[in-house]
Order: structure tokens, then C-alpha cells, then sequence
């Protein structure tokens, strides 16, 4: 499957609890996800099949092979394990959005640059929480969306 963008066209907002449902009804298992203006993820894939769906704001993200793409709210994509890809948020909005995962069968093996992420998240999340308890606001490094 290669990747796919499919633009928001019904003539009402999206709802996140409907986004949320039909993503967990297509397979796949969903977060809530939240970077700050002027975020940016550098050069990156993952090992399962993602699907980022926009709530709110702009993320521009470019594709290998594939192009760059802008998705706002409603707008969604999927992305095969293994695409190559950068984000960015576009704009003074902070960009909310829904990814879900699905494991790919035959998504490479996980290597070393998979597992690096995997702490990266670990220890975003704990920044976070403690940042949270402290009554701060939380840091958020650059990682992936």
C-alpha cells in the first residue's frame, strides 16, 4: 500500500470520538497526540502501519518517495511501515491529532534506531508527568508523531 492522504470533504467538523472509533474500528490502536507551533520530526519511519487523523491546527508531512502534504482538520493519511518521513507543524496553533498503529506483518524488524525511539518516548513521557505534577508546563522533545 503506498501512502495515502484522504481530505476531510463532509460539510461538518470532525469529532474525535468518531475518528476514534472508526480508527479502532479499521484495527487500529489509538493515542491522542499533541506538538506545539514550530515542532518538527526529523527524518524518521516506524515499524507499523500509522494513520495520523487531524483534529485541530496543520502538520505538514513529507513523504519518501511521495512529496510533501499538508493535512488540517479532518484530513488524514496512512502510512505503510517502514515510509520514510519529516513533520512539522504549520502555524502559531498547536497541531491535535489521532495516530493509530496497526502492526504490519511484514514491516521490517525492529532494529536499533526503532528501539531508540521507543526510549525516546519512555522518557518524554516521564518528563511530561513529572513536569505535569510539578504544575509546569511539560517540555515536549523532538520525537516522532
Amino acid at each position: 500500500m503506498p501512502y495515502k492522504v484522504e481530505k476531510w470533504k463532509r460539510p461538518y467538523p470532525p469529532s474525535p470520538a468518531k475518528m476514534r472509533m472508526e480508527l479502532a474500528a479499521e484495527g487500529y490502536e489509538v493515542f491522542h497526540w499533541t506538538d506545539r507551533p514550530e515542532s518538527f520530526y526529523s527524518r524518521h519511519k516506524h515499524p507499523d502501519d500509522q494513520c495520523h487523523w487531524i483534529i485541530s491546527g496543520s502538520l505538514e508531512i513529507t513523504v519518501e518517495p511521495g512529496g510533501t502534504f499538508i493535512l488540517e482538520a479532518g484530513d488524514r493519511d496512512l502510512m505503510p511501515a517502514g515510509t520514510f518521513h519529516t513533520a512539522r507543524v504549520l502555524g502559531d496553533e498547536p497541531v491535535c491529532y489521532l495516530v493509530g498503529t496497526k502492526e504490519c506483518v511484514s514491516a521490517q524488524t525492529s532494529g536499533p534506531d526503532d528501539f531508540e525511539m521507543l526510549l525516546a518516548f519512555a522518557e518524554m513521557a516521564k518528563v511530561s508527568e513529572s513536569s505535569q505534577d510539578a504544575g509546569e508546563e511539560a517540555a515536549q522533545p523532538e520525537g516522532e508523531p
